[in-house]
């Protein structure tokens, strides 16, 4: 009785460790043209959103491994 208890155990932490790692990356869609950033600078930021829909934010840091080119959308998935 006992080794089954372990097992059931077992599987509850093992389904707790695959949605933490799971829950560690987001989707985020970027526009195909940067904005004007708003810290005074001329300097260009992403526009980046959480959904396909809603508004823009400004993202005035560079984004890891993304070949940007403008004119394309994009949907990336990042860790956090």
């Amino acid at each position: 009785m006992r080794a089954l208890n372990a097992q059931k155990f077992i599987c509850s932490a093992s389904i707790i460790l695959l949605t933490i790692s799971v829950s560690c990356t987001s989707t985020l869609y970027v526009a195909p043209r940067k904005a004007q950033c708003t810290s005074g600078e001329q300097q260009k930021c992403f526009l980046i959103r959480k959904k396909p829909t809603g508004n823009w934010i400004l993202h005035d840091g560079e984004i890891a491994d993304l070949a940007y080119e403008p004119g394309f959308n994009y949907k990336i998935k990042v860790k956090k």
